[in-house]
């Protein structure tokens, strides 16, 4: 990903749904163990796909381990770097996420520190070249998501993880 600067366009990087949360139903594999997917359904017409998908399905239970806010500091730090900032080598880099995988956070927790940290990246980069447009963009529970990590960003950024409107 790092050699891929540029490549996504600014209505990506802008955009607080990565959960696609106007869906009917989800199907995805962001903290699921290998192999699996997971089915989200988000209202009664997903109810009803989810119960003419079932009997193809083959399902297990979610799982959940770890601490997803430790890692956040170190993510908010990287955020604070220029694009092609100097980074570890690339031993480093592996033995890092060799670690992540086997002590860092799993299942659920996993997926919601992706969640949390493409809403932070989203939300810096927008601040950083959209500022303007931060309180039509930005939904309020991207706030409420982000909240456990404000002092670390104020303190890497200084300006809070708070609505235009509450500055």
């Amino acid at each position: 990903m790092d050699k891929l600067h540029g490549v996504f366009p600014s209505a990506c990087l802008s955009c607080f749904d990565y959960v696609n949360s106007l869906s009917d139903i989800t199907v995805g594999y962001m903290g699921a163990e290998l192999g699996w997917q997971w089915v989200l359904a988000r209202t009664a017409n997903g109810e009803e796909l989810f119960e003419l998908l079932r009997p193809d399905l083959e399902l297990g239970e979610l799982t959940s381990k770890g601490d997803r806010s430790k890692g956040m500091p170190h993510f908010i730090q990287r955020l604070a770097q220029p694009p092609g900032a100097k980074r570890p080598p690339y031993l480093v880099r592996q033995l890092v996420a060799l670690l992540q995988r086997k002590r860092g956070s799993q299942g659920l927790e996993f997926a919601r520190a992706i969640i949390e940290m493409k809403l932070l990246r989203n939300l810096n980069y927008l601040r950083s070249k959209f500022a303007r447009f931060e309180e039509r963009v930005v939904p309020y529970h991207v706030y409420a998501a982000l909240e456990p990590y404000n002092e670390q960003y104020q303190e890497t950024f200084a300006q809070p993880l708070t609505p235009l409107r509450e500055k």
